[in-house]
């Protein structure tokens, strides 16, 4: 599995442009049903790097409560 990188490009008044990359995770379709509960709904991620590993993990967060940026 690789990340995907995507360029993203915004035009402001047809003049000025703003480009930036979005860094994209596919998850494999044999992961379907163990993501399926968490689709919709506000996750909190947290990001560690331990050596050669990337560790990505997403737990629900209360809308209620939650702080948007």
């Amino acid at each position: 599995m690789k990340l995907i990188v995507k360029k993203s490009r915004k035009r402001y008044f047809s003049k000025a442009v703003y480009e930036y990359d979005r860094i994209l995770l596919p998850i494999p379709s044999k992961y379907r049903d163990a993501v399926k509960p968490f689709l919709g709904r506000e996750l909190e991620v947290v990001l560690t790097v331990e050596g050669d590993r990337l560790n990505i993990s997403a737990r629900p967060v209360d809308a209620k409560t939650s702080k948007r940026l």
